[in-house]
């Protein structure tokens, strides 16, 4: 008997709600109260944020620990950057001293394409071979390598670029059989270019990697 009285009732409900067209929300949980109430449940009101009042779910913040690991992440990176920093000035002033005449033994620069660091050509293989003939043959020679880039791009960005393009001819060599020891890497960007970044000739010759040669001690 009681299974048929709820069975009549939602029925009943069902047809009222039929009738009812465009009826809103509140008199919707009503008959959503009765027939719970009838079952013997509790009913729970609509929430602000759930799909049956708005459609969707409200946007949540990030939590607050995630923005604690980007702040973290961002210390880090910049500690080193300082570090990293201090290195590649020691190193700079290195090249432009062993860069004075009288001081290096042999030196010389290799041009890159547009935003590469990849060797472009069998002749710039060629000049890399050259360097790395001269450091096997004599253990006391060093090789000062600089990368640089033209001026298109953020400071940042052409930093990253033209160590790069260093640390690529760093690697030959080593691959080549070069020993670490004897060679000192730095970057410098766009900064120190040889020719003028205003025509496109002018950046082609300031994208490259200057090596000098020098004697140890």
């Amino acid at each position: 008997m009681k299974s048929t009285f709820l069975i009549t009732v939602i029925l009943l409900l069902s047809v009222q709600l039929r009738l009812n067209n465009g009826v809103n929300t509140d008199r919707s949980f009503a008959a959503y109260i009765t027939v719970n109430e009838l079952l013997g449940s509790t009913p729970r009101a609509p929430e602000k944020n759930d799909s049956i009042a708005t459609g969707h779910k409200e946007l949540k913040k990030a939590p607050a620990n995630t923005v604690k690991k980007e702040k973290l992440k961002k210390n880090k990176r910049g500690k080193w950057q300082n570090k990293l920093s201090s290195a590649n000035q020691s190193n700079l002033q290195l090249h432009k001293r062993v860069s004075q005449p009288g001081i290096f033994t042999a030196k010389g620069a290799v041009q890159f394409d547009f935003d590469q660091h990849e060797l472009r050509d069998i002749e710039a293989f060629n000049q890399v071979m050259h360097i790395a003939d001269q450091l096997l043959f004599d253990s006391t020679q060093r090789v000062s390598i600089a990368g640089y880039t033209d001026n298109i791009g953020s400071n940042y960005y052409n930093d990253s670029l033209s160590s790069r393009r260093a640390e690529n001819i760093k690697d030959y060599l080593v691959e080549l059989g070069v020993n670490e020891s004897q060679i000192h890497l730095s970057f410098n960007g766009m900064a120190d270019p040889v020719s003028d970044n205003a025509g496109e000739s002018g950046r082609a010759e300031n994208r490259r990697v200057e090596f000098v040669l020098f004697a140890a001690g």
